[in-house]
């Protein structure tokens, strides 16, 4: 599967569902398999780091050449969540035990097929693809100049109906 700035490859059994170009929904086994592809960590050549928690039904640290990362899986209810992240791709899915195995194989399949096109991506990060557009709003700062109770009387004094004011 080729996208914006890489692609990847995908296993027998695995389709897209769904393709929104840094996102993709998969299907296989009846189960959807969430794919994000982090191009802006890979750019920058980010480290994954993370450590286990004991809450966890499995854990396990992934590492190969310079690529790292790691598969969490977590009991719930009577299946499993699976996160698996490697090569700068995270894959999340909700699956049943009897698929765990085989849709972690392919998980672990499509990650590890990922494959950068680095003059791509960095014309994309160069055109500013990636970038958003970001307000900044200050809602508890100081106002432009400090008054008290009696200033702002005095200064709208002129603006209130004097039939108004209680004596």
């Amino acid at each position: 599967v080729n996208n914006k700035g890489y692609k990847y490859y995908l296993p027998n059994g695995v389709s897209i569902l769904d393709d929104e170009e840094y996102n993709q929904i998969l299907i296989s086994e009846g189960t959807k398999i969430y794919l994000f592809v982090d191009i802006i960590s890979y750019y920058n050549n980010e480290d994954i780091e993370y450590e286990s928690d004991n809450n966890l039904y499995k854990y396990i640290s992934l590492s190969s050449d310079e690529k790292n990362g790691y598969l969490k899986i977590f009991k719930y209810n009577d299946k499993f969540l699976v996160e698996m992240v490697y090569n700068y791709g995270i894959i999340e899915m909700l699956v049943d035990e009897d698929k765990l195995e085989k849709l972690v194989v392919n998980s672990a399949y499509i990650l590890s097929s990922i494959r950068y096109n680095r003059s791509i991506i960095e014309k994309l990060v160069g055109e500013g693809v990636f970038e958003s557009k970001e307000n900044i709003y200050e809602i508890f700062g100081p106002a432009s100049e400090e008054k008290n109770i009696l200033d702002y009387i005095k200064g709208n004094k002129e603006d209130i109906d004097e039939s108004e004011l209680i004596e």
